[in-house]
């Protein structure tokens, strides 16, 4: 949209070297979760490369049924 473009213009014409974007559904898992530090997802995602190796935690994730991950994913991010 028009007022997004004009603002990234504005910005790298001022030299802001910081971005302006964000998702949707960042915001909406902070907004729901009430968690927004980085710290927390760096350790989720060490403990989910951790668990990938391991056969049980991976067999258990791919039970689940794709309707419930999608129905989970609605309601967070809807």
């Amino acid at each position: 949209d028009f007022h997004s473009h004009g603002h990234s213009v504005t910005r790298c014409l001022c030299r802001f070297s910081t971005g302006s974007t964000t998702l949707t559904e960042n915001v909406h898992t902070i907004n729901t979760t009430k968690v927004a530090s980085r710290i927390v997802v760096e350790l989720g995602a060490v403990f989910l490369i951790i668990f990938s190796f391991i056969g049980k935690v991976g067999a258990l994730l791919a039970s689940i049924p794709q309707a419930l991950a999608a129905a989970v994913l609605c309601f967070m991010w809807a």
